[in-house]
């Protein structure tokens, strides 16, 4: 029987995408909710939910994103 590897799925809490992109929390908010982001994925329920973001559709976002020279 073949071996079929296991695809690990990371989630990137806002802090983490923040210093991914080099951005503050708060303008990671600000385009998720103008919709420049991919959707956060809510993860639990409660008084804390936890919000993140799958680190590969990140990756896609970036590389369709169109390159602007400074």
């Amino acid at each position: 029987m073949p071996h079929t590897a296991s695809r690990t799925r990371r989630l990137l809490r806002v802090q983490d995408l923040a210093d991914h992109l080099g951005v503050s929390r708060t303008t990671i908010w600000r385009w998720a909710k103008a919709g420049h982001l991919p959707p956060a994925r809510l993860i639990g329920s409660g008084s804390r939910p936890l919000h993140g973001w799958l680190a590969e559709e990140i990756d896609a976002w970036l590389e369709s994103a169109p390159y602007k020279a400074p």
